[in-house]
């Protein structure tokens, strides 16, 4: 399992899924569940870091369910990369 990442909008993650980057992407790329405040409770981006610490997030899909946010989550990670989990 990876260590804890740090979002740099400051939320925080719960599942999240990291491979290196490739050929004209930043160095690390990833996709991540994390816990919102507002309308939805949870959202799933696509995340992008130089460092592999702290990490950009964009492209979210929200949602009210974990189930769902859990399931969006999975389908977008599913291509490589190493899990992780708070």
């Amino acid at each position: 399992m990876a260590s804890k990442i740090t979002l740099r909008n400051g939320k925080r993650p719960l599942l999240w899924n990291t491979r290196r980057g490739a050929a004209r992407e930043r160095g690390h790329v990833g996709t991540v569940l994390a816990e919102t405040v507002g309308h939805h409770r949870y959202v799933v981006w696509t995340m992008v870091s130089d460092c592999g610490k702290v990490w950009d997030c964009l492209g979210g899909a929200y949602f009210h369910s974990l189930d769902e946010a859990t399931d969006e989550w999975a389908s977008r990670a599913r291509k490589d990369g190493e899990s992780g989990a708070a």
